[in-house]
């Protein structure tokens, strides 16, 4: 069967196939004009005939429109599309023509000679240190021995000294024993071991918390623990010193996110009441234009701060930030009384209001209790009601770098720990509070804890939980050690008073270098005060470091 188009060198758009087997036409149009039978007859004939005569006898039929009559452009147009196609279908295909191999020994000169450009260009003087630091001979703890020579480590995190500790490391060596080296999968699958859930129980009774959830990596814990609690459309209010974890974090929770300046409550105030006075309009709105005030934008507000800010060395001035508090509490309370009267009575009115009740209790010598309640939950008038909105209370975040500032000798917090009554609130009542075992626990990962509803909404929704091979066995046993060794040994705790409250001391008298760090913080940075005495104080370090 062999189909004809009509007009081929024509530029009309109506085409007509023919069944040269048949002799009839099957039109694409409704402009037709049939062949002749002689053309279908001839075809049939020389079907498999010479099959120039048969171009040429269809092109000087009758039925064809002159070539003649045709534009110019399309005639050229046509003719350039056919000498392509004839050029493609003789044309052979691209060889590569065979080269000459090298041999062996040439093939290592060009190596050799061989010399990659620089992607960027050096500076003249360029300062960097060595792509290789001093080599470590022992293990990291209070002392290193790098070269054969013994130095003092003042860049462990080993605040409590429990890394280097031999019970510790028995209970690993147990542990590696009874469960091997790894749990060889995530927690909600099947890496769940019982020495995780006793972990967890005991992180839980040590923070006097309802639970605590694990994560296998410090960095995790809390760059999952905010996504899951963060959405789109939700504000935080974090300082402009957290670490970058907690960066991380609020990048991945995808919310609005309000950077205040770093340990000042009163820029986080004028904040809130920026944010406030957002809600506020939007409700407004919402009621002159007739709409319900109910339905105006939800915004849910969180505050994230550091318990010991790990880039400045400074406590968290928790005792301001829940002062401005307070203040909104006398007030706040009196309302909640009206509102509740509302809801009681007449039943049309939702009423949300939350108190953040937070206590710490120190766990070592005395047991004294600082309980600190605030009530975040503010009223607007609008269209002649009181209204409560549940979006805008504020939830708060406690990140707590370490264990040990929770827990200390209230007698000796006095003088060592001043600002340690930011944390006497109890533990049981605060949303969330993430912490890592990686300094002074001295092992590998973190946990968060809090209240059972909210710290279990991790287990489904933290990706570091979800998606990451769980902790090994045997620093799980680590860690649990650490925590009785913490418990039954306060004396560490003292010891490390004694020597942060020295070092501090010393280090505010150099001139020419400033101590970025508050007095009560295992954590300081000495930074130089003059820029241009930074890189040549840096090569001084490593060329006597090495």
């Amino acid at each position: 069967m062999i189909y004809l188009r009509r007009n081929f060198f024509s530029s009309s758009s109506a085409s007509t196939f023919f069944n040269l087997k048949n002799g009839r036409s099957t039109s694409l149009s409704c402009h037709t004009v049939p062949f002749c039978p002689t053309i279908a007859k001839h075809c049939q004939l020389n079907l498999f005939g010479n099959v120039i005569e048969i171009c040429i006898f269809i092109f000087t039929s009758e039925t064809f429109i002159p070539i003649s009559k045709a534009p110019f452009y399309h005639v050229c147009v046509e003719v350039a599309l056919l000498i392509c196609i004839v050029w493609l279908v003789t044309h052979k295909a691209y060889v590569i023509s065979d080269s000459t191999e090298l041999t062996i020994t040439e093939k290592e000169e060009l190596i050799i000679e061989w010399k990659p450009d620089l992607l960027v260009p050096l500076p003249e003087q360029c300062h960097l240190p060595e792509p290789h630091g001093p080599m470590i001979d022992s293990a990291l703890g209070k002392y290193v021995t790098i070269a054969g020579k013994e130095y003092l480590n003042f860049a462990t995190q080993n605040f409590l000294g429990l890394a280097t500790d031999s019970k510790i490391q028995d209970s690993a060596i147990v542990a590696l024993h009874k469960y091997g080296v790894g749990a060889c999968g995530p927690r909600g699958f099947y890496g769940t071991i019982d020495i995780h859930l006793d972990l967890e129980e005991r992180l839980s009774e040590f923070m006097r918390c309802e639970e605590a959830v694990l994560y296998s990596y410090g960095f995790a814990t809390i760059s999952s623990a905010i996504p899951a609690y963060c959405k789109r459309g939700d504000v935080i209010f974090c300082d402009a010193g957290v670490n970058f974890a907690i960066q991380k974090g609020l990048q991945a929770s995808r919310s609005r996110v309000e950077f205040f300046e770093h340990n000042n409550t009163r820029d986080l105030e004028r904040l809130l009441k920026i944010q406030r006075r957002k809600d506020i309009s939007a409700c407004a709105v919402h009621s002159l234009c007739g709409w319900n005030p109910r339905k105006a934008r939800v915004t849910r507000r969180f505050i994230v701060v550091e318990g010991i800010y790990l880039y400045y060395g400074d406590i968290c001035p928790l005792v301001d930030l829940v002062s401005a508090m307070q203040q909104q509490v006398e007030r706040l309370h009196l309302m909640i009384g009206i509102l509740y009267f509302f809801f009681f009575f007449f039943f049309f009115f939702f009423v949300f209001a939350v108190e953040i009740e937070m206590e710490i209790q120190s766990a070592i010598v005395h047991r004294r209790e600082h309980i600190i309640r605030c009530s975040w939950c503010w009223w607007t008038w609008c269209d002649g009601t009181f209204w409560c909105r549940c979006e805008d209370v504020i939830i708060i975040i406690i990140i707590i770098n370490d264990v040990v500032v929770v827990h200390f000798d209230l007698k000796l917090v006095d003088q060592f720990f001043p600002c340690i009554y930011l944390f006497e609130i109890q533990l049981d009542d605060v949303d969330m509070i993430s912490s890592t075992l990686e300094n002074a626990v001295s092992s590998i990962g973190g946990f968060t804890c809090g209240r059972s509803f909210v710290v279990d909404h991790q287990r489904l929704s933290g990706a570091g939980y979800c998606f990451s091979a769980s902790m090994p066995p045997l620093l799980a046993a680590a860690a649990i050690r650490s925590l009785d060794l913490m418990q039954d040994e306060p004396e560490r705790f003292r010891q490390l008073r004694k020597n942060s409250h020295q070092l501090f001391t010393a280090l505010k008298r150099l001139r020419k270098f400033k101590v970025d760090g508050q007095r009560g913080s295992p954590i300081f940075h000495l930074r130089a005060k003059l820029a241009h005495i930074k890189s040549d104080l840096l090569d001084q370090l490593i060329s006597k470091a090495n």
